[in-house]
């Protein structure tokens, strides 16, 4: 996939600079907001250029083993943030559904489907670490890790591993969170889903205890900008996330999707102690974003 969310280019033309140089208040942007701009959009290009045909090869041989020795398997069809364009390697895992026959294997519970999957996998892949989780098979390639989730359609919502009851989800709305980040997305000039990359990179340099889901990061972007009214430029808008993200962590966020009550569970209750520690160092990576004259600290806040 690989894609942009659609609009982050441009920046290099003459008349796109000049609408960057005039706000909306008839301000001026400084050179420095203009060197950033740039070398935000060459970050996005590498990000942008990650080989999904080395992890579509893999999902097709992956699929030709299952298949062969379980029947009624539909199709493998990525999941999580490849589906939504939102990748970043490093910071991301490579989710894949498995989509089975729900009248076959209704009955069947997800562990016991994760259990054949290992079991057939290992044949194929016996030099390669694979590992079983609480929802997924994990197969870590010297390339990427992929995580394999047992799942059934039903009447346009799937059931995945419920990390609780040890059986079947109840349905999940998928497509309602990927609608509402598609509109939010393109309400704002195309700019949220780089815009939800580049803070996936940011965060990254979180501590290993306050690293973020990358559907929380996601649904703190379409929270963020529901109702932006500023410029529409990776930095500003980077700036703004950063911000608003702050004091967003410090309150729990609903799952629309119905996998679960809130996405940030792991976080605790309303300003928590690691809600309150996240949303300082968040507070510092946005200080260090936005506050140094020098173009050199925001490369390498990204380094």
């Amino acid at each position: 996939m690989g894609g942009s969310g659609g609009g982050f280019s441009g920046y290099g033309t003459v008349s796109a600079k000049a609408q960057l140089l005039a706000s909306e208040a008839g301000t001026q942007s400084s050179q420095r907001e203009i060197e950033i701009n740039e070398f935000l959009e060459e970050l996005l290009k590498d990000f942008n250029s990650r080989d999904v045909d080395a992890i579509q090869t893999h999902l097709q041989e992956i699929e030709k083993v299952l298949g062969r020795e379980i029947d009624g398997l539909d199709a493998i069809l990525f999941g999580g943030s490849i589906s939504k364009r939102t990748f970043i390697e490093g910071t991301s895992d490579v989710d894949a559904l498995v989509f089975l026959d729900s009248a076959k294997y209704k009955s069947v519970t997800p562990k016991e489907l994760q259990e054949d999957f290992c079991k057939l996998l290992q044949k194929r892949f016996p030099h390669t670490e694979i590992n079983k989780g609480e929802l997924a098979v994990t197969i870590k390639f010297s390339d990427y890790e992929v995580q394999l989730l047992p799942a059934l359609r039903e009447n346009g919502k799937i059931r995945i591993a419920d990390r609780e009851e040890r059986g079947w989800s109840s349905p999940i709305n998928v497509s309602a969170f990927t609608s509402k980040l598609t509109k939010i997305n393109k309400v704002n000039g195309n700019k949220v889903v780089p815009v939800i990359k580049l803070a996936k990179s940011l965060f990254n340099r979180l501590p290993q205890q306050y690293q973020l889901s990358g559907y929380h990061v996601e649904a703190l972007a379409v929270d963020a900008f529901t109702a932006y009214n500023g410029r529409y430029t990776l930095y500003d808008m980077t700036k703004h996330f950063l911000n608003y993200s702050t004091k967003r962590v410090l309150s729990p966020m609903n799952d629309v999707t119905g996998q679960s009550g809130v996405i940030d569970s792991y976080l605790g209750a309303r300003n928590s102690f690691d809600r309150q520690h996240l949303s300082h160092y968040i507070k510092d990576i946005a200080g260090r974003f936005s506050g140094s004259d020098a173009v050199s600290v925001t490369k390498e806040l990204f380094g």
